[in-house]
């Protein structure tokens, strides 16, 4: 943005970036304006990844060195294991990454790495083919196990705890986040009325019928006269 120490590049670069991300906090403070870097339903809001990635970074690390890295070339191992972290409760919240991100979690079919050593002969039977499936490498299973094991100590030392306190009542207009299906398309949907609240999720009626939704995913609709 700044290719050079000249006065007219700093300015046009300082104005790019003005324009882009806004006039400095400092600056802002001054004039009383107040400052909201991320949308509050945004997964990196308060600087949760920051500190997962860095519990991540240590046990991976862990990881790699109780093992010697030997498995490490294994894409699938490496899927699975940030498929794990995605699904991780967050503290005693009861959401997790996926959840936050997408609105759902991810299911994904029960795959099973083949031994490249073993030695396959044409099945004859149902029970043949039970044994071909049976003999696959669980060398996998116990890095999985080492990692996830390394990974929840990191946990134990930095544990964000999120409390959805909503006091929501029946009858008040919220809206829903939605996972959008084209760019340009609403994020929230609404308002509805909401119609029961059950431990971390909402019930509201929409023209569709009634559906349940995280209390995460719902923001309280505020009236004019608000």
């Amino acid at each position: 943005i700044i290719p050079d120490t000249k006065a007219e590049s700093f300015v046009r670069g300082m104005t790019l970036i003005f324009m882009r991300c806004g006039f400095p906090r400092s600056w802002a403070e001054s004039v009383g304006i107040s400052w909201k870097i991320h949308p509050s339903n945004h997964p990196e809001a308060g600087g949760y990844y920051e500190r997962r990635h860095r519990i991540i970074l240590e046990a991976l690390r862990k990881f790699v060195l109780s093992d010697g890295g030997s498995e490490w070339h294994d894409e699938l191992v490496l899927e699975q294991v940030k498929w794990l972290v995605n699904h991780g409760e967050i503290g005693q919240s009861g959401i997790c990454p996926a959840l936050l991100f997408y609105g759902r979690t991810l299911p994904v079919p029960c795959m099973k790495g083949a031994d490249d050593s073993l030695v396959l002969s044409r099945p004859s039977s149902v029970f043949d083919l039970m044994k071909v499936a049976d003999a696959v490498d669980g060398n996998r299973r116990k890095l999985l196990g080492v990692f996830v094991k390394e990974w929840l100590l990191q946990r134990e030392r930095s544990l964000p705890v999120i409390k959805y306190e909503s006091n929501l009542k029946p009858g008040e207009m919220v809206y829903v986040f939605t996972e959008r299906a084209h760019k340009l398309s609403p994020t929230f949907r609404g308002p509805f009325p909401v119609l029961a609240t059950r431990g971390r999720h909402v019930m509201v009626t929409t023209p569709n019928g009634v559906e349940t939704h995280w209390l995460g995913n719902c923001k309280r609709h505020r009236s004019d006269e608000d």
